[in-house]
């Protein structure tokens, strides 16, 4: 018996309550307690309109209500769509006759393990911890080797490896308290969303993207377009889904202390030439969450080369703007989730606008530069 992850063929065998099934129809047409404007909206859709989930015979959905172990099971031997080896091996003795198969498949795969040897939790509610474990299983996901989260509750469960590989790979993340909600129940609307991200990850095996390139200012100056269009495509020193978004702990976990707190442009803490933007430093009660990632190499590398030259190799900047922390003049490039930005000082012409923002009237483009630098803030 092979698993055959993100395949969506077979329907989801109702239980006593979970009738209503998927059609022609959309989950917002045929749940009144679903709408397109939620969260998961997407997650639930997309699994209703292949059968993998359905809702109940009053025609709701209940996207806030539990999970429980047999749901759970049958949602994902449906998107598995697993075969049964025609022999029944477990020796649950709590498993109804009808979802024997079901749990037979899931147990044979490792998938799900019973919560004693002979019983299964078959009506349990299923916590978040668990949830973790069993999308890990079900879809290969790398479990060794992924760094470690900070979850401030990540020392409540065994199963700490799986929450941070959910986490790495898009499928779950925690709450926003910094805990991933060990011991909660998962509700059906967060399953949902997060068997949807696991049948949709792509690349299972966790890779750090360090040093992918060291940027310098003459690589955009020689390299134009082409150069952004390598930074939009993912050109990152190190791995932004570590950083970004997290909470700061997680970080150090992986990368250490960093060389100094700095503030540019706001608070900041410097790994060499990259500088991560931390909201709510320096609080004790602030979420103190990576909210950008900024590379500022030695502008040095840019020698006597100036603005026109700027313009001369990667073209119309996306904005111009008169930058108050450097005292000079910006041309910004924007790169997808990146952009790119060069500053010189110089007599630009400048006036103050009716915000009390200084305006650029006239560029002096024969001005040197004196910075460069990337950022990421999708």
């Amino acid at each position: 018996m092979k698993k055959r992850t993100a395949i969506l063929t077979g329907a989801l065998a109702a239980t006593s309550v979970m009738s209503v099934q998927a059609d022609d129809h959309t989950a917002a047409d045929s749940f009144s307690d679903i709408s397109e404007n939620m969260t998961h909206y997407e997650a639930i859709n997309q699994l209703y309109q292949k059968g993998v989930v359905s809702g109940f015979n009053d025609g709701t959905f209940r996207p806030n209500e539990s999970l429980t172990r047999i749901e759970a099971a049958l949602m994902l031997e449906s998107a598995l769509n697993l075969d049964f080896d025609g022999e029944v091996s477990h020796s649950f003795e709590d498993v109804p006759d009808k979802y024997n198969e079901v749990v037979d498949m899931l147990y044979e795969e490792g998938i799900f393990q019973g919560q004693s040897s002979d019983e299964f939790g078959t009506y349990d509610e299923l916590t978040r911890e668990q949830m973790a474990k069993v999308l890990v299983e079900a879809f290969d996901l790398q479990l060794q080797d992924v760094p470690t989260v900070h979850f401030d509750d990540r020392g409540w469960t065994s199963l700490g490896d799986y929450l941070d590989s959910v986490y790495h790979f898009g499928v779950a993340s925690g709450y926003p308290n910094h805990e991933f909600g060990v011991g909660d129940p998962i509700k059906r609307q967060d399953f949902s969303a997060m068997l949807f991200n696991a049948m949709n990850v792509e690349d299972k095996d966790y890779e750090e993207q360090t040093a992918l390139r060291d940027y310098e200012p003459s690589d955009f100056l020689a390299g134009g377009q082409e150069a952004l269009d390598e930074v939009e495509a993912g050109g990152a020193l190190f791995d932004t889904r570590l950083m970004l978004g997290q909470y700061f702990p997680t970080v150090t976990l992986e990368y250490g202390d960093p060389d100094e707190q700095v503030n540019i442009e706001g608070p900041r803490e410097r790994y060499g030439n990259i500088f991560l933007g931390i909201s709510g430093m320096n609080d004790d009660d602030a979420d103190e969450l990576v909210n950008s990632i900024a590379w500022f190499p030695d502008a040095r590398g840019t020698g006597d080369s100036t603005l026109a030259d700027v313009k001369a190799s990667l073209g119309e900047p996306d904005e111009v703007y008169y930058n108050e922390l450097f005292d000079g003049v910006s041309y910004r490039y924007n790169a997808g989730d990146y952009f790119v930005s060069f500053n010189a000082n110089g007599e630009h012409q400048l006036s103050q606008g009716e915000d009390g923002l200084t305006q650029v009237d006239q560029v002096d483009e024969s001005a040197t530069l004196n910075l460069f630098q990337i950022r990421y803030t999708p």
